[in-house]
């Protein structure tokens, strides 16, 4: 029913493009709730056409892109999706510089891009992720997703090696060092602030096991794994997660 009344708002026009923005974005957001990202996005996009310049459009249009580009068929066009997902966070933190949201969405788009960059780029993107990722903490202390992003970071910075390290400043002017520790604090109240997400909890069991925590590892990897998900981001998070316990 709900389809079939946004379908004639579309065709007829009626209620302003307003009201058809709206319609739309709820329609999107049903989408990405479903884990269906492509349809969520092209929702998003028919609802930035109607509505332009709107910051909360904007920045889940940012996330559509940010999770599709994993699932193109070439590097190429996986940097052109991460590319317009950076473009849309950066438009969406312009116009509300102060949402811990959108500023999470700038450091998640850049780690996005650096996944799919060279390695000059990994270490140019490697800083604005930390200080986005901070920042957002900053605004909104009880934000989870940007204590976990600061966590993940933290956790994966850590893992380089004296020698790794040695070469990226040589090469590179160095990057800044990530601590396990800090992990470990981030990760854990990543889990408190967002106790539905699987991410946090399989991460923090990463963070653990770099500790040489075992036990405290499988605990939370069976968390994460106890936790229900349908979205791409929660998908590829359990799937890590299992194959962490079935190696551990």
């Amino acid at each position: 029913m709900k389809l079939l009344v946004l379908l004639a708002l579309l065709s007829s026009g009626i209620g302003g493009p307003v009201l058809r923005a709206d319609a739309v974005f709820d329609a999107g957001v049903a989408a990405e709730q479903k884990g269906d990202a492509a349809a969520a996005l092209r929702y998003f996009l028919e609802a930035d056409r109607a509505k332009p310049n709107d910051p909360k459009i904007l920045q889940h249009v940012a996330r559509q892109y940010s999770d599709l580009a994993d699932f193109q068929p070439s590097l190429e066009q996986k940097r052109d999706y991460a590319e317009k997902a950076l473009q849309y966070s950066e438009l969406t933190a312009k116009l509300e510089p102060n949402n811990a949201e959108h500023v999470l969405s700038l450091a998640i788009s850049h780690g996005k891009l650096a996944t799919y960059g060279d390695n000059r780029t990994k270490v140019r993107y490697a800083g604005l992720i930390k200080q986005e990722a901070e920042e957002a903490t900053q605004l909104d202390p009880n934000y989870g997703w940007a204590h976990y992003v600061l966590g993940r970071w933290n956790y994966e910075v850590a893992k380089i090696n004296h020698a790794e390290q040695f070469f990226v400043k040589v090469l590179y002017g160095g990057m800044p060092s990530g601590s396990n520790d800090v992990a470990i604090r981030e990760l854990k109240l990543a889990t408190e602030l967002a106790p539905t997400e699987p991410a946090p909890w399989i991460d923090l069991g990463f963070a653990y096991a770099a500790a040489g925590q075992t036990e405290a590892a499988r605990h939370a990897w069976k968390q994460g794994m106890r936790l229900p998900g349908v979205r791409s981001d929660q998908i590829e998070a359990k799937i890590r997660g299992k194959s962490a316990l079935a190696s551990n």
